[in-house]
């Protein structure tokens, strides 16, 4: 996140340079002070949405809609969405990747027109929660927030994929006094997250995507292996997550 001292050296550079006259030639002068002006606004853009709700406003706007018969699939979430290269792990694949990192299930529904109803995907596999846990808060919004999300994908005719929360661990927390993930997400409210969501896709008749099953050791934690913090999966983790979602979207329990 830009500072406001990082604006106001960039404010004061505009002032100075706008008062030489000899040091530089003209064209020089002009050249510099738009590009100082244009560092600016991007800044005052930035500072302004510290939310990132429009950080795929331009992206949205160059997507063509989907072609006759195209399966668009448009992934929500978070961070893990967020480092997913789909095009790797789904080749050839009309996929969607409309990860923020960082956010939680309030800002995702904020922004879940522009980022998934106005694409008009054939459906959405969303993965959120885990920075809800993190920052503490109740069972009962985080529910409602992705409750909303399901009905509000399912009354546009889109095929809702809700995702169950990862597993984590502190397995790498020697190299890292971060890593000792535990303590800012219990595993006991990621397991009741996830009770959740599985019984709320029972209740619904929706398909789920059960990444906890898929990556949890006989511990219920994430394997060290398969990540290099307890949090987010490698590429290794991801081999495993992706025919997980490619059974689901091909409607296989």
């Amino acid at each position: 996140m830009n500072s406001p001292s990082a604006l106001a050296r960039l404010a004061l550079a505009l002032i100075l340079l706008a008062g030489t006259t000899l040091a530089q030639s003209q064209v020089d002068k002009d050249q510099e002070i738009a590009r100082l002006k244009a560092q600016i606004e991007r800044l005052n853009k930035a500072a302004a949405d510290r939310d990132q709700l429009g950080r795929y406003a331009e992206a949205n706007r160059r997507l063509s809609p989907p072609a006759p018969g195209e399966y668009r699939v448009v992934f929500l979430g978070d961070s893990i969405t967020d480092g997913w290269k789909l095009d790797q792990f789904f080749p050839g694949m009309p996929y969607i990747n409309r990860g923020i990192t960082g956010q939680i299930t309030s800002q995702m529904l904020d922004r879940f027109k522009a980022d998934v109803l106005d694409l008009k995907p054939r459906a959405v596999v969303i993965l959120a929660g885990i920075n809800d846990i993190a920052r503490g808060v109740d069972n009962a919004v985080i529910q409602n927030n992705l409750e909303m999300m399901y009905m509000l994908a399912r009354a546009g005719n889109i095929r809702v994929v809700p995702a169950l929360v990862l597993p984590i661990s502190d397995y790498h927390k020697g190299k890292d006094p971060r890593y000792e993930r535990s303590k800012s997400l219990p595993p006991e409210r990621i397991l009741v997250l996830n009770r959740w969501i599985k019984s709320f896709c029972e209740s619904k008749n929706l398909t789920c995507v059960d990444y906890f099953k898929a990556l949890a050791d006989e511990k219920g934690f994430l394997p060290a292996d398969l990540s290099s913090d307890g949090l987010h999966p490698n590429d290794k983790g991801r081999a495993k997550m992706a025919p997980m979602v490619t059974a689901a979207l091909d409607g296989k329990p």
